[in-house]
């Protein structure tokens, strides 16, 4: 049976606000096109910006719909999804880069990716698609994977395997780019863990967290000063305001790039709370909550020591101290944040906030509209044979149809190519049809700027 984490939004408010806005008429008219390229039930959405560690030109997007890359800075290409997933299965795979341009990324399940054995795929080109090796029946979760910022051929993985009976858990090490994997020293039952980042400052201090849920909710965050050879753990202990409930989906989402013992952590629940450790975990003080929101990312300002963070509806924030933080009037509706020496990049509602990537360089003041669904340049050029043509290449007239660039292609001339191999569950049933860019123009309306509902995790 297969195990699934997967991060999806409820659309279910949109549909409904979308209804109002084309008549009940327009809505059923609509077709649900099984080529719709967004994974499960949505309209096409930014998920997390995607930098290339090192790279002051090239840029990303990860979307419910596919990576987007310049490498350029400019004209950004689609990876679709397939290259990792059956057509039909509803996951959205999450990606990551090192400073050699190379890509790691998790499909966060077992028993659906065209390889049903593993959760995690590498490339090198982004072209060309390979499960790794050393990890048949590792589960390793969205956010629980990491380059080293500062050796690109080393990488850390923690895993989330479970079944009836408690399996161990822990980390696992690749030095060769990510392409291979070995088990590290941390092994322990009733554990499973969410996230792993490395210190930019001093990539031998880790931090990782992790959860458990029987018979007691529990947590952890664990911390290493010697580059993942021990680890010390750290018992969560925060409850959500004026109760005593343990807020237990804890993620380490940023760490000072001065100071290797400031880190940050959300817990993600109904409402969302930042907090902060300036002796390497062993002690949290709260200083953000996004209220009944999804903090959705948090990052350093470059040349400064001030800490941005973003949610869908809530607002964007930024503590020039690290601590008291402020909103950013001129925020889109952010669902990500990253920063390089550029400045800091927001992806953002394509439709409501009028660009899906945007660029602040003066701490938020104002943003620059860097990229728009419209403007996509076509499949990521790779060469014949590789998995990115092979597989992506026939799938982008159906893309254009969801994007509203041009009318969705009739289900009969449109059959998706499964990959070799490929075996999934599920359904890409997402608002396609012929309608497309009428339904698309009416979710740009005010009427639906605030109508995306918050992500869960199970």
């Amino acid at each position: 049976m297969a195990v699934l984490y997967d991060q999806r939004v409820n659309r279910r408010p949109l549909l409904l606000a979308l209804a109002a806005a084309t008549g009940a008429a327009g809505l059923a008219g609509m077709s649900l096109s099984r080529t719709a390229r967004a994974n499960g039930p949505g309209l096409p959405d930014t998920i997390n910006v995607s930098l290339v560690p090192g790279n002051t030109t090239e840029l990303g997007i990860e979307a419910n719909f596919g990576y987007l890359d310049a490498e350029d800075g400019k004209n950004f290409t689609w990876i679709c999804h397939e290259v990792l997933v059956p057509s039909m299965a509803s996951i959205t795979p999450y990606f990551y880069r090192n400073s050699n341009g190379a890509f790691l990324a998790t499909v966060r399940s077992l028993g659906i990716a065209n390889n049903p054995n593993v959760s995690l795929f590498y490339s090198t080109d982004g072209c060309t698609w390979n499960a790794v090796t050393g990890m048949d029946q590792v589960l390793i979760r969205e956010n629980a994977v990491a380059f080293d910022p500062n050796n690109p051929l080393h990488a850390m993985a923690f895993s989330a395997n479970g079944s009836s009976t408690p399996v161990p858990n822990g980390n696992w090490i690749s030095n060769d780019g990510g392409q291979s994997w070995t088990q590290g020293s941390l092994s322990l039952l009733q554990r499973f863990f969410r996230t792993v980042r490395f210190a930019p400052s001093d990539s031998n201090t880790i931090y990782a967290s992790a959860s458990w849920f029987t018979p007691t909710p529990q947590a952890w965050v664990y911390a290493s000063t010697n580059g993942g050879v021990s680890f010390t753990e750290y018992p969560w202990t925060f409850n959500a305001p004026s109760t005593t409930t343990l807020q237990t989906n804890v993620d380490i989402v940023a760490v000072s790039p001065t100071n290797s013992k400031i880190v940050y952590a959300r817990t993600d629940g109904s409402t969302d709370y930042l907090l902060r450790s300036i002796d390497g975990g062993a002690n949290w003080t709260l200083v953000h909550t996004a209220a009944s929101d999804d903090i959705r990312g948090t990052t350093y300002e470059p040349g400064t020591l001030a800490v941005w963070t973003a949610s869908m509806n809530f607002g964007t924030f930024r503590a020039a101290d690290g601590v008291t933080f402020d909103p950013i009037a001129a925020a889109p509706h952010s669902r990500g944040v990253m920063a390089d020496p550029r400045g800091v990049f927001v992806v953002a509602n394509n439709y409501a906030d009028g660009y899906a990537l945007g660029l602040t360089t003066n701490a938020g003041a104002s943003f620059t509209g860097l990229f728009t669904f419209d403007k996509i340049a076509g499949v990521r050029d790779c060469p014949a044979g590789s998995t990115v043509k092979t597989i992506c290449d026939p799938l982008y007239p159906a893309l254009l149809a969801q994007l509203g660039l041009t009318p969705s292609p009739s289900p009969t001339a449109s059959a998706t190519p499964t990959p070799p191999g490929g075996k999934g569950s599920g359904c890409k049933c997402d608002v396609g049809g012929g309608d497309a860019p009428v339904a698309l123009a009416a979710l740009a309306g005010a009427a639906l700027a605030g109508a995306w509902v918050r992500r869960r995790k199970p």
